[in-house]
């Protein structure tokens, strides 16, 4: 969270598993088999979430958004469904990647 929002949060529990296997995605993340792991995170007192001062050169802005916007933004992995249900159901959720959300924005 650091690296990627300059932001100082608590880490709570683990929620979604993101798988993505090369067969499936290699057009989009190349031949690496990635395991994404997503936690419940809570902003520490006077922590901003904003670009680090050295950002990866495809970020372009952070934006820490209610839970309940989750579904309204583009996420990728598509995974704002299967988080929901993780917050509301108490359950570590597994996802597996698939790549459709990263093809709409980067067609072939």
């Amino acid at each position: 969270m650091k690296e990627e929002t300059d932001a100082d949060v608590e880490v709570g529990r683990l929620l979604v598993i993101a798988e993505s296997e090369p067969q499936e995605v290699d057009y989009i993340y190349g031949s690496t088999h990635y395991l994404k792991l997503f936690s419940e995170c809570t902003l520490k007192p006077g922590s901003v979430p904003r670009l680090p001062y050295e950002p990866d050169p495809n970020e372009v802005a952070v934006e820490w958004i209610p839970i309940e916007s989750l579904s309204q933004e583009p996420v990728i992995p598509n995974i704002a469904n299967v988080l929901t249900k993780a917050i509301n159901t108490g359950e570590t959720m597994y996802f597996e990647d698939n790549g459709h959300a990263a093809r709409k924005l980067n067609p072939k």
